[in-house]
């Protein structure tokens, strides 16, 4: 199968990298390579690094949302409700409107908000391409 490496292949591909840990630090190191890991550090660190990049994501969504809230209370002093704030992310994280029926359901500022951001999305799109 070309698209799947063989464990001497991917085994190959993979780098080797030194880090350090201090001794307080072992112990833990040790407990969680073995249950997250199944006493495999590589694949510890695989995993810690999926969880840690889901970890970011979540705190960039987070910052996302308080700077959505932000700018609706100073401009029109008042705060996004849950379906507002739902639909101003998705349009911001992945592009996409509401369904028709949830886009004609929020206020009008709200929609405009939306169709600037997917146009923003798009322009900035089409310039990195």
């Amino acid at each position: 199968m070309p698209d799947q490496l063989t464990v001497e292949e991917f085994t190959m591909a993979a780098e080797t990298i030194g880090f350090a840990v201090q001794p307080e630090d072992k112990q833990l190191l040790d407990h969680l390579v073995q249950v997250y890991g199944n006493g495999n550090r590589s694949a510890f660190l695989r995993e810690a690094i999926r969880v840690m990049a889901a970890r970011e994501r979540a705190e960039r969504l987070d910052l996302l949302r308080e700077s959505g809230q932000s700018d609706m209370i100073a401009t029109h002093g008042r705060r996004l409700d849950a379906a507002e704030l739902n639909a101003i992310t998705r349009a911001s994280v992945k592009g996409k409107l509401p369904e028709p029926a949830e886009l004609a359901a929020l206020d009008p500022m709200i929609q405009e908000r939306l169709h600037r951001i997917i146009a923003e999305r798009r322009s900035s799109a089409e310039t990195t391409e």
